[in-house]
């Protein structure tokens, strides 16, 4: 499908995981939000990033005819969205863009009054919020020629698509991203996760398990109805539980133990590129053990809660079924 404008992020509150959860959306015929494509990436480094948006591409060709992306301040991201999408327009959030001129429109900044303050971050907010094109001309030109005071130092770029977005860049310095805090890891290969049904619900523990539903008061108790654990997570149902044990053999085997919630980051992610050996048949050798490793945890997955969903199935109609 042909997108005009899409909104790019990553949000890392889905999953306990720590991994970024990268969200494309656009806009439908009612003005409601629609997703176009999400991806569980590794990192936001450019690496991963360039793979995620030339996969979208790949996928969907038409979208190399997409006008305008919608970022954060990310430069990483902005980055590779200009060379992989070079016939797109780069606008930023209005939330980054209110923000910023909120943190820098300061009296001690720039030497201003309260009044003059005030009446600056009224009239940005009136362009962004503008509802023709002559009063936004208007508000413009406005800000242009009444604010020299206040932006002596600052150089104010207006953007204009669908909605109006003003963004404000520093003269000389660099925009810091606002994810360079995260983790570092740069992996030689991106492993692609498909995001199934139950692979989903492995990774954002919602789903067929007894804790997660009792939280939402769809159960009684958190108690696992398979061993009568405690709490019945999905650390529980995949890592612990007893009555799963024949579904983790292939995978036990291949690690030489019984696999565990802190295995999976390195399962699915895959090996960090500076503790790779340095030759080729050393290297080639660990990728295509990791990449085994992720086949028969996916399929561990897969298999114990697919067996799980049916399991609760036939006890809860059993329990109907009964006098």
């Amino acid at each position: 499908m042909f997108l005009k404008v899409v909104f790019a992020d990553a949000t890392y509150i889905l999953l306990d995981l720590r991994l970024p959860v990268y969200v494309l959306i656009t806009e439908d015929g009612n003005r409601q939000s629609e997703k176009a494509a999400i991806g569980l990436l590794v990192n936001e480094e450019e690496i991963t990033l360039r793979w995620f948006f030339k996969t979208f591409l790949k996928k969907n060709p038409i979208s190399a005819k997409t006008r305008v992306y919608v970022t954060d301040k990310d430069m990483k991201e902005r980055n590779v969205i200009k060379k992989v999408f070079p016939n797109a327009a780069l606008t930023i959030f209005l939330f980054h863009t209110l923000r910023t001129f909120n943190r820098e429109l300061t009296c001690d900044k720039r030497n201003i009054t309260s009044n003059e303050r005030d009446a600056v971050k009224e009239l940005i907010q009136n362009i962004v919020y503008c509802k023709s094109e002559l009063e936004y001309e208007n508000l413009y030109q406005n800000l242009k020629t009444s604010t020299r005071k206040v932006f002596k130092n600052v150089e104010v770029v207006v953007s204009d698509s669908d909605t109006t977005v003003t963004t404000l860049h520093r003269k000389k310095k660099k925009i810091p991203t606002t994810h360079e805090q995260f983790r570092k890891a740069t992996l030689i290969e991106i492993p692609w996760v498909p995001l199934t049904f139950y692979m989903t619900r492995q990774l954002t523990g919602h789903g067929c398990f007894e804790w997660y539903l009792h939280r939402m008061n769809r159960a009684a108790s958190p108690r696992c109805w398979q061993c009568s654990g405690e709490s019945d997570t999905v650390e529980h149902t995949l890592f612990e539980c007893p009555y799963w044990d024949g579904f983790r053999e292939a995978l036990s085997a291949r690690i030489g133990r019984r696999p565990s919630t802190g295995d999976v980051p390195d399962i699915i992610c895959g090996p960090a590129f500076e503790l790779l050996p340095a030759d080729a048949h050393g290297k080639d050798a660990i990728l295509k053990e990791t990449k085994e490793r992720f086949r028969l945890f996916y399929g561990m997955v897969e298999n114990i809660l697919s067996a799980k969903e049916e399991e609760r199935v036939r006890q809860a109609a059993n329990r109907r079924n009964s006098p």
